[in-house]
């Protein structure tokens, strides 16, 4: 495969443009979706505010090429989450099992390690219920060196351009769990759910702070 790097920097900029104030989160799962994580990350590494990944494999590749803050976002083995956070990778947390590893790593390393958490908003897949949150921070407020810098959700469809409402309730669902974080103090939280498909149609509707840009790079 030849990446032609003129037009990924012009796919960046026409995203960072309907974007707005929004931050851009380069997407490099799956080896950048076939394109090379190294070589992309290579090329974006300045342009970008941070990187996702979904393994400690693929945290390590990026390392090669850079330091920039990266995202881990998929399930990562409670052996592998030292290494991690010795890269300087942020993982996603849906489970106070996560936490209390993570916040052992954390006293033993002298650091507060953070943390993006894991809403599920209907994808069905990994991440809280929002009708389980509430009990969830309640029960990691013990956690002293737990950091949630940020949350997440990920819309199950939102490619499907004749019924959007179950994005819509996702939507719904993801400003609920935002108001949950709030009231426990987590005000300044930064929020992301918008991934390719669902920034171009969603983007207005969202108060996010992060765009993630996989394949529409």
């Amino acid at each position: 495969i030849e990446i032609n790097r003129r037009n990924l920097l012009q796919n960046l900029s026409l995203i960072k443009n309907v974007a707005g104030n929004k931050k851009v989160i380069a997407v490099l799962k799956a080896n950048a979706y076939g394109h090379g994580i190294e070589q992309i990350a290579e090329v974006l590494k300045d342009k970008v505010d941070l990187f996702q990944v979904d393994d400690i494999g693929e945290l390590r590749q990026i390392r090669k090429v850079t330091n920039r803050s990266v995202l881990v976002l998929g399930y990562v083995m409670q052996n592998n989450l030292e290494e991690l956070v010795e890269l300087n990778g942020t993982p996603a947390v849906w489970d106070t099992s996560q936490l209390q590893t993570l916040n052992n790593i954390g006293e033993n390393l002298n650091k507060k390690i953070k943390v993006h958490l894991a809403i599920d908003t209907g994808m069905a897949r990994e991440g809280i219920l929002v009708k389980d949150l509430k009990e969830f921070l309640e029960r990691s407020e013990g956690f002293n060196n737990i950091e949630f810098e940020g949350v997440y959700s990920h819309f199950c469809d939102a490619n499907d351009s004749e019924d959007q409402d179950y994005s819509i309730q996702q939507i719904s669902n993801f400003k609920q769990a935002i108001t949950i974080l709030e009231k426990f103090g987590y005000k300044n939280i930064e929020k992301h759910i918008e991934s390719s498909g669902s920034f171009l149609r969603f983007n207005d509707q969202i108060k996010s702070n992060y765009v993630r840009a996989g394949i529409i790079l």
